[in-house]
């Protein structure tokens, strides 16, 4: 089987979560796996055939990216001659650049994929709050020029993803198929929500302008129906935006329908699933979001 290595900004929780282990069994049965991501802690460790090299995630951005360059310089390479890697697939064609033009400069022979997951482009600044926006598109846009053009062969889980890399490499051959999600654990959830009182509607995804989870608070604020609950689960990386949906809460008289969850484990994630009348994502810059799949499933 080819060696292939899967490098990635991922974090990953520590211990591995059922639903990761079982995801490195089906690849392992195609390849022989390894994983170049990051964790809450430095650490090595196995999982059945699967490798894992996981390195602390800092949660500052700025440094967080000199870590990944860093990573690039002096861990990368010595990962890929120690496993004789094949196959380098990353998961994002931005955060990828300086593998790759470290992998150029040093003129390390390995296959490269690069694979697309969502909105490279406007994402970061529809979550986070920056100070020059348009910098960092114009930024991102040429580090993705460079490795969507110095991949073999490039990977989309959707059309929207697949149109993105259009726009900025028009010959490369593109792969379409979705990203991993465990039907098994969420097609025998038992739907209990005919015992409802209220009608529950459900928004999973990251609290933040780019998902705009405030569009179902000014739905909910115009149907003006007390029998409605909306439950908000997800991280939520940009503060200033979580205050402004607090205060809009607040300012329609809501806070008895609209509950905030936080991040939440994938217990609790099935049964709000379970519990749901509906379920929203009126997400304004998507790659192919699991929870659609899993909702649908349910």
């Amino acid at each position: 089987m080819k060696k292939v290595l899967f490098v990635a900004p991922t974090t990953y929780e520590i211990p591995l979560t059922e639903n990761i282990v079982k995801k490195f069994k089906y690849l392992s049965e195609i390849c022989n796996l390894h994983i170049f991501a990051f964790a809450d802690k430095k650490i090595y460790l196995t999982s059945g055939d699967t490798k894992l090299y996981l390195y602390k995630k800092v949660n500052n951005r700025i440094i967080n990216y000199i870590k990944i360059f860093i990573l690039s310089v002096w861990k990368l390479p010595s990962v890929i001659k120690k496993n004789n890697i094949e196959i380098i697939s990353f998961q994002d064609p931005v955060s990828s650049f300086f593998s790759i033009f470290i992998l150029k400069i040093r003129n390390i022979k390995t296959k490269i994929i690069v694979e697309t997951h969502g909105d490279f482009i406007e994402t970061l600044s529809l979550e986070k709050n920056l100070l020059f926006p348009n910098f960092y598109k114009k930024v991102f846009i040429s580090m993705a020029k460079y490795t969507l053009n110095n991949a073999d062969k490039l990977r989309a889980v959707s059309s929207s993803t697949e149109a993105q890399i259009r726009e900025i490499n028009k010959s490369k051959e593109i792969t379409r198929f979705p990203a991993w999600v465990d039907f098994d654990k969420f097609k025998n959830i038992n739907p209990v929500r005919e015992a409802n009182k209220e009608f529950k509607i459900l928004f999973i995804g990251s609290v933040t302008d780019r998902k705009k989870p405030h569009l179902i608070v000014e739905a909910i604020n115009n149907i003006n129906s007390k029998d409605i609950k909306l439950y908000i689960v997800g991280p939520a990386p940009n503060e200033n935006y979580l205050s402004e949906l607090q205060e809009l809460v607040q300012k329609y008289d809501l806070k008895d329908q609209i509950i905030f969850t936080g991040s939440v484990n994938r217990e609790l994630v099935m049964e709000h699933y379970s519990k749901t009348n509906l379920m929203i994502l009126p997400s304004v810059s998507e790659g192919l979001a699991r929870v659609i799949f899993e909702s649908q499933v349910t």
